[in-house]
């Protein structure tokens, strides 16, 4: 039994560099533990995955969801037999995915907490997204997945890396709201039921929150089997002004003419237009991205995670 942890020194924009020593001098009692920082965007991945094939029994994500998508994709690459347990110690700006496990969002209470599953043994089941692109890319995804408005949400964030955690999210938000994110019109066939909408937002789910705090696909389980999406259709700026606390409490289905919720366990989407897209907060596409088609999937039961 070995454990590797995972250290992103950038996550929440630096703040966790304050407490990298108690930390590590935590995780250094973990029998056979092993400390490994990130230096670059996408190091987790190679550094989980080289953790799998050198035998570790866990991997422990210590960041943001980014931090944590990275290294599920780099524990993804390894068989199911040999795939390593995933531990979370959330320190980003939304944390959506650990907090799916209960995990305590003060670094120092979730790495005891991770130690403590360690020791016992204990894992939670939690399913993984699989996404293809028209130009050949694929990509595993834990959380969330949003093609349009919600992810020109996390380019807009970069405007307001004064605030943090929430508050960064709504300040986007507004911004972007106040910028009028046009909708595109789309094709979507979710399990065969072909269907043309136009979409301010395509949003599926594998847990129910995103941007720290708005459940987007509030019926989402992480262990479920399946996703769920959540389709916003063109509305004024007064109307999502009006929907952006709905979506907040997860109260948003009730309004049918401008959200459609579901499940699904594959959906194909097309457009004709650049659109941003994001993964757990991480950007795939940028407005001038080539990408017109995307296939979603869901792997269940693919990660083990410690909680």
């Amino acid at each position: 039994m070995a454990t590797l942890f995972i250290f992103n020194p950038n996550a929440n924009r630096g703040r966790l560099s304050a407490v990298a020593r108690s930390l590590q001098a935590a995780a250094s009692a973990c029998p056979g533990s092993a400390w490994a920082m990130t230096t670059r965007p996408r190091h987790a991945i190679a550094l989980a995955a080289d953790a799998a094939n050198a035998g570790f029994s866990e991997v422990v994500a210590i960041g943001g969801d980014g931090t944590a998508h990275e290294t599920i994709n780099g524990l993804m690459a390894t068989p199911a037999e040999r795939r390593p347990r995933l531990g979370i110690v959330p320190f980003g700006s939304g944390n959506d995915y650990a907090l799916n496990f209960n995990v305590p969002l003060e670094p120092l209470a979730a790495m005891r907490a991770c130690l403590a599953a360690i020791a016992a043994d204990q894992t939670r089941v939690s399913d993984v997204g699989l996404a293809r692109d028209d130009t050949g890319r694929q990509e595993y995804w834990n959380n969330t997945l949003g093609i349009g408005f919600d992810a020109a949400v996390g380019f807009t964030t970069k405007r307001y890396a004064f605030a943090r955690g929430f508050t960064m999210y709504l300040l986007a938000t507004l911004d972007t709201i106040a910028r009028n994110f046009a909708p595109t019109a789309m094709q979507i066939d979710i399990d065969g039921d072909v269907r043309a909408e136009s979409a301010l937002m395509l949003t599926i789910g594998n847990g129910p929150r995103e941007g720290g705090g708005f459940n987007t696909t509030p019926a989402s389980r992480v262990d479920d089997g399946v996703l769920e999406y959540c389709l916003a259709r063109p509305m004024s700026r007064p109307r999502m002004l009006k929907l952006l606390p709905e979506v907040q409490r997860g109260t948003h289905g009730r309004f049918t003419k401008e959200v459609a919720l579901g499940t699904l366990s594959r959906l194909r989407a097309r457009w004709e237009r650049a659109l941003p897209i994001h993964m757990d907060g991480e950007m795939f596409a940028d407005f001038g991205s080539p990408v017109r088609e995307l296939e979603i999937s869901v792997v269940p039961g693919a990660i083990r995670v410690l909680a």
